[in-house]
């Protein structure tokens, strides 16, 4: 049964969400099932530039807070696993008895 593809993952620069600036968007493919669950932004070097400034740029303090501080920054925010994610962990990390 095909799923909705409905949710939708933009960059995140500076703690601003957004679209790539052309737009673009590639499907985001579940590999057991080969069908599309998601899109997400199709950045071009200069936004991953951007973003990687940016994330140098706040590494200066956030390495500064605490674990406790940043679980709290962390939970707080809107950033959620998908609904599914327990699954797709479990298939691509097997136990480590050698036993499936």
């Amino acid at each position: 049964m095909a799923r909705e593809v409905g949710r939708h993952w933009g960059n995140v620069i500076g703690g601003v969400t957004a679209s790539a600036a052309g737009g673009e968007v590639r499907s985001i493919v579940d590999p057991v099932r080969g069908e599309a669950y998601a899109t997400a932004t199709d950045s071009d070097s200069a936004e991953v530039a951007r973003a990687c400034a940016a994330a140098g740029a706040a590494f200066a303090s956030w390495r500064l807070t605490t674990p406790a501080d940043r679980s709290r920054q962390l939970l707080a925010s809107k950033i959620r696993p998908a609904p599914d994610s327990v699954v797709f962990a479990s298939a691509e990390n097997p136990p480590c008895s050698g036993r499936m």
